[in-house]
């Protein structure tokens, strides 16, 4: 019995430590669930409409639409609208998005794609290659003339 318990134990060990994650991280097997987002406290809870201002405050970017929404594992495709310090569109901006876990240290392979899709700083971001549960930051980097910024989204991924 006793080797059992260990043996359990070791296996409960290994895959909570996923991909080298840390002790932030909130795993909770719960019947196949492996990491629930109810016990993230880092994340944002996703609603279409939710913003972000940039590191130094010269952008604000708004998540006008996740599909799926909220986010999940594997493919999404995100509409995001940019203003400026002053709360105005801007368009011409060239954004590059890069989701990270902190917790594994790790990105994804799949490139996102940013595309303009109107006049009024709103663009497609597709595909957002979410590939596991856990804590993510989507980092927009955001390039207009010689002013940078970037904005990060931290978000969520049930499963």
């Amino acid at each position: 019995m006793r080797r059992f318990s260990l043996v359990c134990l070791y296996a409960v060990g290994a895959v909570a430590a996923g991909c080298g994650g840390g002790d932030a991280m909130p795993q909770v097997p719960d019947g196949g669930t492996f990491y629930r987002c109810e016990a993230e406290t880092r994340a944002l809870p996703y609603m279409a409409g939710m913003s972000e201002t940039s590191r130094q405050g010269m952008f604000t970017a708004k998540l006008l639409l996740s599909q799926p929404g909220p986010p999940s594992k594997g493919n999404n495709a995100w509409t995001v609208q940019i203003l400026d310090s002053a709360g105005m569109p801007a368009d011409g901006v060239t954004m590059k998005a890069t989701p990270f876990m902190p917790d594994h240290a790790h990105g994804t392979g799949v490139k996102a794609v940013v595309t303009p899709t109107g006049s009024d700083g709103t663009y497609e971001v597709t595909p957002l290659y979410l590939f596991m549960a856990g804590y993510w930051e989507v980092t927009l980097n955001l390039q207009t003339g010689s002013a940078r910024d970037d904005v990060v989204f931290p978000i969520c991924i049930s499963g």
